[in-house]
């Protein structure tokens, strides 16, 4: 017999997990940030002799570290590549010279039905009901705790429940555990609709997918909506969808109805998730997206001068309000198009420094190094030194993977 309990906080999240059987207990723990995203998971789980403690740490959904609680030690570091919205490879390091990777083979949901190495041999198969539980599972001996993304490509807990963003969801019983809380925007009156109250989809707040699993997935994506001239209105926080969409009408002050798709048209894709969002506060910028103005000329020219010049000029120039700190002159969270997507004035300032660094035959990691002491002012280097660890090295994740993009585009 298994004994579930389960605590939430105030916003409705599970924060603890305990579930006891014959054979022992195991708690999950979790935090999370102030847009509702996991942060921290912690397992402490013991029985049969054996103990288990271990952290997951989760600076951007793009890496993973995990840490033993007794050593105190990272135990392996998970890097996620993206095509668009769909994981592609994980790449795991339990330490700097050991790297492994592992490909992700998908159906139609983005569910992971096979996994292969960076040689295509075989690791993991699985096969799923509709609703996500394992019908098939074969593996060869490969870190599968590490590779947790199963069905519809999210991550698995040992508890047996998926973790979507905004909520948990359980296979076993085909439902989440927790009320939608997207529940304002499908009553009627309001912008988006979606049916309202006259569509009964809506009235159960556990249903997952629409209560048709083969067809639908739920979504915890943001994609970006503007008016006719391109001023962002609104950011959706879980559907899932990098699109920015432009309104058709002449309105500039709305209403707008996000529910009506006649009114609105794609005009193009965002490079990241978060691209209208500030990593400072967390809050969405309303700003406004240059439609076909790009920027691929100019930050390619500018890479060219910065490639003339020696480190130090680069690294002066590229302080803040100086030549290479584009953001001033294309406004920070103004949008254009780089390389086919969207990006900010703000990341293209990051995507030009690792651009720059790239041009000067500067190793990524010392680049990344010098960014993180930028970051901290050089106001207190020991202090700094301190703090700064692999492979962010002080600086956070808007900025480590803009950079690396831009990096790995000019190498």
């Amino acid at each position: 017999m298994i004994n579930v309990t389960i605590d939430w906080d105030e916003e409705d999240r599970i924060k603890q997990y305990t579930f006891v059987t014959p054979g022992g207990i195991s708690n999950e723990y979790y935090w999370y940030d102030n847009e509702v995203q996991r942060m921290i998971k912690r397992r402490v789980a013991s029985g049969s002799g054996n103990s288990i403690s271990n952290e997951t740490l989760y600076p951007s959904q793009y890496y993973s570290v995990y840490i033993d609680d007794t050593s105190d030690e990272i135990i392996m570091r998970t890097k996620n590549v993206y095509v668009g919205n769909q994981r592609v490879v994980s790449v795991l390091n339990p330490d700097e010279q050991t790297r492994y990777e592992y490909y992700y083979h998908t159906d139609h949901l983005g569910s992971t039905t096979y996994l292969t190495d960076r040689d295509g041999k075989l690791k993991e198969h699985i096969e799923y009901t509709p609703w996500g539980e394992g019908w098939i599972e074969q593996s060869q001996s490969f870190p599968t705790d590490y590779l947790p993304y199963k069905f519809t490509g999210k991550e698995l807990d040992a508890t047996g429940l998926y973790y979507y963003g905004a909520r948990y969801y359980d296979p076993r019983i085909s439902m989440w555990l927790s009320a939608d809380p997207a529940l304002g925007r499908y009553l009627e009156g309001d912008e988006r609709g979606n049916g309202g109250i006259y569509n009964m989809r809506n009235l159960n707040l556990y249903m997952y997918s629409f209560a048709n699993p083969i067809r639908y997935t739920d979504p915890d994506g943001l994609s970006t909506w503007t008016d006719k001239e391109g001023n962002v209105q609104r950011v959706i926080t879980d559907d899932y969808d990098w699109s920015i969409y432009r309104y058709k009408g002449d309105t500039k002050t709305g209403p707008y109805n996000y529910g009506n798709k006649d009114m609105w048209e794609k005009v193009g894709e965002t490079k990241y998730i978060d691209a209208f969002v500030s990593p400072d506060t967390g809050s969405v910028s309303y700003s406004k997206v240059h439609f076909g103005v790009s920027k691929d000329q100019e930050m390619y020219d500018l890479n060219v001068e910065a490639s003339k010049m020696s480190p130090v000029e680069v690294a002066i120039k590229s302080f803040p309000q100086q030549y290479f700190d584009v953001k001033q002159k294309w406004m920070a969270y103004h949008g254009y198009l780089f390389e086919g997507k969207y990006l900010t004035g703000r990341e293209l300032g990051n995507v030009l420094a690792g651009m720059n660094a790239a041009a000067l035959g500067i190793d990524f990691g010392t680049f990344q190094r010098l960014a993180g002491l930028l970051n901290f002012d050089f106001r207190d280097p020991i202090k700094s030194i301190m703090q700064m660890h692999a492979p962010m090295w002080g600086e956070i994740g808007y900025q480590y993977f803009r950079s690396k993009y831009g990096y790995d585009l000019c190498k």
